[in-house]
């Protein structure tokens, strides 16, 4: 791949790679105290290189969005804004689930590791089970799982330590797809990769075939 490319699904065959994704989404499945809502202070992205991403909700090129928020005060924006005081939470009656995405200008590569800061005040509604997902559809679904949407990694009761905080998450290459952190390659025509991590992608068995690339399963003939 072109360098500051990454290969994943959606590629063309012609080009090989692509500029990585415009939107990623941080989807809650649960927290360590549900049914309440979710909380995050702070939520950083960082590349390959180990250097945060800058995400400025205010700036025009940059959308920070949730599923709710608790009231104005408690936006999305409040996520990316360095400040611990402030925190992102979703609507006390909403279910234990929710999201906080942001969409840039232009596509950027999967990011190597997300970081997240509990609030002292609410650190049993820090994120439990969570996924990074990412998507270049200009309207995406809101629905966890839809086409629209590449799962990028999957974490279940992965910030057990409540006095860990701020945490750091690498960011493992999704079903159908391997490699390294920060630069994934999609499972070829005829393999597949039913999990997320380095393991590399695995020829589909006699009786089944997948004529796609980058997926997680094979289909039987």
């Amino acid at each position: 791949p072109t360098a500051g490319h990454v290969t994943v699904p959606g590629a063309t065959a012609a080009t090989g790679c692509f500029a990585g994704y415009k939107t990623f989404r941080l989807w809650v499945s649960s927290v360590y105290r549900d049914p309440r809502n979710i909380v995050i202070a702070d939520l950083k992205f960082f590349d390959s290189s180990d250097t945060a991403i800058s995400v400025d909700c205010s700036a025009a090129d940059i959308t920070c969005t949730a599923n709710s928020e608790y009231d104005s005060l408690w936006g999305p924006s409040k996520a990316f804004d360095a400040e611990v005081s402030s925190y992102w939470s979703t609507a006390t009656s909403d279910s234990p689930s929710g999201w906080i995405q942001v969409t840039f200008a232009t596509a950027i590569s999967v990011p190597s590791a997300i970081q997240m800061q509990s609030h002292s005040s609410y650190e049993s509604e820090r994120p439990k089970d969570f996924k990074l997902q990412a998507t270049n559809s200009g309207s995406p679904s809101a629905l966890e799982t839809h086409a629209d949407w590449t799962t990028i990694s999957t974490m279940t009761d992965a910030w057990s330590n409540e006095n860990e905080s701020p945490i750091t998450f690498s960011i493992a290459c999704g079903a159908g797809t391997t490699g390294s952190v920060g630069s994934c390659t999609a499972c070829g025509a005829g393999q597949f990769k039913a999990t997320s991590g380095t393991a590399a992608c695995t020829d589909c068995v006699a009786g089944k075939h997948q004529g796609s690339a980058g997926s997680a399963t094979c289909t039987d003939c």
